[in-house]
């Protein structure tokens, strides 16, 4: 969706984020953001105006964990802001942390094993919060405990209001799950080109001026006045940061000359959530071919890591389809990539059984094809690093995405160390 932002939205927020978390003229903020995601206006312009230091991280250092703990530590970064997948692939890697660094983490629900893990490197941590739709960011707080349920949504940003509401819009109870609404000056215009969705979406504000933004997030205020994410009242899912709705995945599948009909499912809890695509085939059925269509219009997290043929979809006693069986479907697959033939691919089929959750691996298998993804490769490579003492960059995974490619790899840098 287009969502129309106006400037003097952003400018609202950047002046709320100067003053909280607050940026000054000492920070040094290091954006590791592609431009294309909203969150990246605030890397840019919070410092900007506020005269701290920014520093620009190239993406391919960004996604590999090694090199961008190292360019935290020389650029003298005080602040970074990203999502939680990008937290995880840090703790995984076995990232020390960095004391004077304020990290912001937004874009997904933040865990509270994320924040304590987060917290116990003795950093400052920030959990926000907020749709494109209120731009960019609607409510910031500071994480102060190492509780054992998730940190709470935060408080608003300046002139933004948060309101539970029931199913009539009203003002839902203490303790009493509801939709989250948003008023104030973050809220968009509304849908380029999509006049009844905005409508859906952006409705008339009954506690005040201009209008509300209901986000389809299930959330209730505690006792405390503080708001609990719940989850979502609708499909959509977060996908490493990104907003997915699996009927646009399903459209799109349609679309190819090869698919009668798609249904796609989340498979999996974050942060290992996938996407699970079950097709029935016009006649061919190919899934890598399939997969390589849908690259050609679709970001990476909306890809499904795996397509599955099926003659008919499972329904519900209404006749319905029933997702959740397509979802508790088990992931073993019949292995027909060969079994390992040295120690050395025996270790390496043993650590990805074990990240991806599978009862086999054959060694001509690819990684991606098995559910793969950038916050598992790091966390394969730091056991590996460990397994076998030797440096792995995390582009050699997406060089070598099989077994017996990376085993193959490992060997020749083994060989390759002085003794």
């Amino acid at each position: 969706k287009g969502v129309l932002v106006e400037h003097r939205s952003l400018a609202n927020l950047v002046r709320s984020m100067i003053v909280r978390p607050g940026v000054d003229g000492s920070d040094v903020w290091a954006a590791v953001t592609p431009v294309s995601f909203d969150i990246a206006l605030a890397e840019i312009f919070v410092p900007l105006v506020s005269g701290a230091k920014l520093v620009l991280i190239e993406r391919d250092e960004a996604m590999d964990p090694g090199r961008l703990a190292r360019r935290l530590e020389t650029s003298g970064a005080t602040i970074l802001q990203a999502t939680p997948a990008t937290w995880r692939m840090l703790v995984a890697d076995g990232w020390k942390g960095k004391r004077d660094l304020r990290i912001l983490s937004g874009g997904e629900a933040l865990s509270a094993e994320l924040a304590r893990d987060l917290r116990g490197r003795g950093c400052e941590v920030w959990n926000l919060y907020g749709p494109t739709e209120t731009t960019i960011w609607s409510a910031i707080g500071r994480v102060v405990s190492d509780a054992s349920t998730p940190p709470p949504l935060g408080e608003p940003v300046a002139r933004t209001t948060l309101h539970v509401l029931d199913s009539r819009l009203r003002l839902a109870p203490i303790g009493v799950p509801g939709e989250l609404a948003i008023g104030g000056a973050g809220v968009a215009r509304g849908y380029l080109g999509r006049p009844a969705e905005t409508d859906t979406r952006f409705v008339r504000n009954p506690f005040g001026a201009g209008r509300l933004y209901r986000t389809g997030d299930r959330v209730r205020r505690r006792v405390d006045g503080s708001i609990e994410f719940l989850g979502r009242l609708d499909d959509q899912l977060k996908i490493r940061g990104v907003r997915v709705e699996p009927a646009e995945v399903e459209s799109d599948l349609e679309a190819d000359p090869d698919v009668r009909r798609a249904v796609v499912v989340a498979a999996g809890e974050p942060p290992e959530r996938r996407l699970s695509a079950f097709v029935q085939p016009r006649a061919t059925f190919d899934p890598f071919v399939i997969r390589e269509r849908l690259r050609r219009r679709l970001p990476e997290p909306m890809i499904p890591s795996e397509i599955e043929r099926v003659d008919d979809f499972p329904l519900t006693p209404s006749g319905k389809v029933d997702r959740r069986a397509l979802a508790s479907r088990s992931r073993a697959r019949r292995v027909s990539g060969g079994s390992p033939r040295n120690p050395t691919e025996e270790l390496v089929a043993r650590t990805w059984r074990e990240v991806l959750r599978l009862e086999t691996v054959g060694v001509d298998q690819n990684f991606f094809e098995l559910g793969g993804h950038s916050l598992l490769a790091t966390r394969i490579l730091a056991r590996l690093r460990s397994t076998f003492d030797v440096e792995l960059p995390l582009r050699l995974l997406f060089e070598q995405p099989t077994v017996a490619g990376l085993a193959g790899e490992i060997s020749r840098r083994m060989d390759a160390e002085p003794a």
